[in-house]
């Protein structure tokens, strides 16, 4: 009996895990396998104690201590954010496991089957399940990270009406009809609970969808910006170029008046202020790709006003079938990424380079960095502030990547961060 129920605890353990991983996709610490084996031996004591325990309230409040405890041990986040996120999911998994019981004991009562081990193991089981095909079905690497708290709120309203309402039809179903009647009306139960699960997992569903849908608009909105400026740009160079060509004439008889005067010093002087005029209406970078271009002028003008230097070479196909909304995604991060970096380097240097052969383009971006580059079980971890935000950069980048079958390599050697991206440069319908 002990140990059915402590298996069950084991399991309603691993449910938390699943959500922080999958769901929450929380930073974990390294030798996380190692951590996991040591605190499912906490949360195996802790179940020992709360099922021994007279005082279940006393019990359960040590359990919850100890899965909190855990996370702490697991998670590499604030300790006031892992409480609190514990809290929840176990408020969460608590609720889902009710509506499991419910299930569980109408099939149970359907076959008179009365073991409460069997029961205990058999909702945690379902409650598991229930909770990773939801997370495949997510599909999303950075799962419910920068949805709004007000969701999860109305989630965990949403999931306590849903179990209310369960328990109340159980007593009805289990308890007041007929018994000829009984197997009819628990197969019908049995369907609208697994209705209530669809309609949780829809729930879930949507509020990734529409967070997913709310990143999209915000990287168009920086597209459209990125377009904007990079024709306000040229609306500009234009007008400057045409005020240049105007006083051309004038500028030449400057020279002339100076060389006939013999006043070379003055000659070399305005001639140097024309070269200097003549090297900004150069100072255009281009690939071969309006969007590229608009985003790579946006960042050279960026890192001059900062004192970096920034070279850039190679150029686009002329055929380019990479969307916008990927080049915008790829580009905008990495530079900016780029430029922060080199900003805070004793060397101040980004290289970009564009190159392409039939079937694929190759992205190089790399500068000098200060400082350490922190990986988490592979993944590179932001030193931002505001990591739930910013943590998602590369992530953004990784996605278009992986969207145009191509992949990504980061290299951080003699202090070059450097990333390498590989792009299938293929027609829309071989995608």
């Amino acid at each position: 009996m002990l140990l059915s129920l402590v298996l069950a605890d084991i399991l309603h353990y691993i449910k938390i895990l699943i959500i922080g991983d999958i769901y929450l996709k929380l930073k974990c610490k390294n030798k996380k396998k190692i951590k996991i084996f040591q605190t499912i031996i906490i949360i195996m004591v802790a179940s020992g104690l709360m099922h021994l325990t007279e005082d279940w309230l006393w019990g359960f409040l040590c359990y919850v201590l100890a899965i909190i405890i855990s996370l702490i041990v697991i998670y590499d986040e604030r300790k006031i954010k892992l409480a609190i996120t514990g809290i929840w999911i176990i408020i969460v998994i608590s609720l889902l496991d009710v509506m499991s019981r419910v299930m569980i004991n109408t099939i149970f009562s359907i076959f008179n089957i009365n073991n409460i081990g069997l029961n205990e193991i058999s909702v945690s089981l379902l409650s598991l399940t229930i909770v990773y095909i939801t997370g495949l079905l997510i599909k999303r690497k950075k799962g419910l990270s920068g949805i709004k708290n007000i969701y999860f709120v109305c989630f965990t309203v949403l999931e306590a009406v849903d179990m209310i309402v369960l328990m109340v039809l159980a007593d009805f179903v289990i308890n007041t009809v007929q018994l000829e009647n009984k197997f009819t009306y628990s197969l019908v139960f049995i369907l609208m609970i697994i209705g209530v699960f669809i309609q949780l997992i829809a729930v879930i569903r949507l509020m990734v969808s529409r967070n997913e849908h709310k990143e999209k608009e915000i990287i168009i909105k920086r597209y459209l910006n990125e377009q904007k400026a990079h024709y306000e740009y040229l609306e500009q160079r234009e007008y400057e170029t045409r005020k240049f060509r105007h006083d051309l004439k004038s500028h030449m008889h400057m020279l002339q008046n100076f060389s006939k005067n013999k006043d070379y010093e003055k000659f070399d002087k305005y001639l140097e202020l024309i070269n200097i005029k003549v090297d900004d209406f150069a100072n255009r970078i281009s690939v071969n790709n309006d969007i590229v271009d608009a985003i790579i002028n946006k960042y050279y003008t960026e890192a001059n006003k900062n004192n970096i230097k920034m070279k850039v070479e190679g150029h686009f196909p002329r055929q380019c079938n990479i969307s916008a909304y990927d080049l915008c995604t790829i580009f905008s991060n990495l530079l900016n990424n780029a430029l922060e970096a080199a900003d805070k380097s004793d060397r101040k240097e980004i290289n970009v380079s564009c190159r392409y052969n039939d079937e694929d383009i190759i992205i190089i971006i790399s500068n000098y960095y200060s400082g350490e580059v922190k990986y988490v079980d592979g993944h590179l971890r932001t030193s931002k502030k505001n990591a739930r935000i910013h943590g998602f950069g590369l992530e953004n980048v990784e996605d278009c990547v992986e969207n145009n079958g191509g992949y990504i390599k980061i290299n951080n050697e003699s202090n070059i961060f450097s990333v390498t991206i590989l792009l299938k440069n293929l027609q829309e319908e071989a995608k």
